[in-house]
């Protein structure tokens, strides 16, 4: 249920935004998007795995540090956008005064 419940999220998300974007970066979308979601579900299975080796420690750290490059890759493309619609929205008020 929380499964289809996150994918249920995402798509309408992704069905709001997406006419903002440009080109490469729903390229980005598509690429980074399905990335996050293998590194949370490894992060999971590392999660429920048995405990006391390093290998799962190194793992959880090479799992969240893929999250967190992922977030940021989602997260550089939304606010340029929204500082672009910013700047055409200033010069349109400066235009139409």
């Amino acid at each position: 249920m929380l499964l289809f419940l996150t994918v249920l999220l995402v798509g309408v998300g992704y069905g709001v935004i997406k006419n903002i974007l440009s080109k490469q970066e729903k390229r980005l979308f598509l690429v980074v998007l399905p990335l996050q979601v293998f590194a949370n579900v490894a992060a999971i299975v590392i999660d429920e795995s048995s405990e006391g080796s390093r290998q799962q420690s190194a793992w959880r750290i090479v799992a969240f540090t893929i999250d967190l490059v992922c977030c940021g890759a989602i997260l550089f493309p939304i606010v340029w956008s929204i500082d672009h619609l910013k700047v055409s929205m200033q010069f349109v008020c400066v235009c139409a005064a």
